[in-house]
């Protein structure tokens, strides 16, 4: 694909994004030069003497089985409740994620996942909405190790679905003499996006941070595991 039509692709793909994402996901590709250059060494003419297809610095490869568990804040689904108003609590924990990525090439993996999260509104006349929502994805990821020399820095990036699954309880009368109480199930299907950055502490242990769409949020931030074969 020429370099225009990737242009093109990420600027329709970041003017969808809504306003806070947006900034987050610009500002972490502006970050992503300052960590190469933090973590890359100071001679790395042997690295890109070789092809693209010989090189690997070793922060992702075929021996790889990353499992991650993570925190995503802030929840889109109380950021959008502040916005529309009418409650006057809120309270929520999550999303928390765990994802598996397996490599499938030395650079890319494919990483299904699993994430939760709880949520409560009350609003001023002590009408109450509730819900527990499950989400189920997979996204491919794309590891930038035979473009950047540094084995502790592994920078990626990832594109996927995923299915949203979850129990409302919507009270629907708002009043404590009609009362009317809704339960039922809900589903939704999304698309995930994220830009993120692991540093490993140890041969198996690293920290990471993304921004984008992981789930239900803007940014997630979590530790992996390396389970080498």
């Amino acid at each position: 694909m020429p370099i225009g039509k990737y242009s093109d692709f990420l600027f329709m793909f970041v003017s969808t994004m809504p306003k806070r994402m947006k900034l987050t996901f610009i500002t972490l590709l502006c970050l992503f030069p300052c960590l190469v250059w933090a973590e890359a060494p100071q001679d790395s003419t042997e690295f890109y003497s070789k092809t693209y297809k010989d090189r690997n610095s070793g922060s992702f490869g075929k021996s790889h089985k990353l499992l991650s568990f993570s925190y995503g804040l802030p929840n889109t689904l109380v950021l959008q409740s502040k916005e529309t108003g009418g409650y006057r609590d809120m309270s929520w924990f999550g999303p928390l994620i765990a994802r598996m990525e397996f490599p499938i090439r030395e650079e890319i993996g494919i990483a299904p996942q699993v994430s939760w999260y709880k949520v409560r509104f009350t609003d001023y006349v002590g009408g109450e909405d509730k819900a527990s929502i499950f989400s189920f994805g997979t996204m491919g990821m794309y590891h930038f190790n035979k473009l950047i020399p540094s084995r502790k820095l592994d920078l990626y990036a990832g594109i996927g679905l995923q299915l949203e699954v979850g129990h409302v309880v919507w009270n629907v009368g708002r009043i404590k003499s009609n009362n009317l109480v809704t339960n039922g199930m809900i589903w939704q299907a999304g698309i995930l996006g994220v830009v993120g950055a692991r540093y490993y502490m140890g041969k198996a242990f690293a920290v990471f941070a993304e921004a984008g769409h992981p789930t239900d949020c803007y940014f997630d931030l979590g530790i992996t595991f390396n389970l080498k074969k």
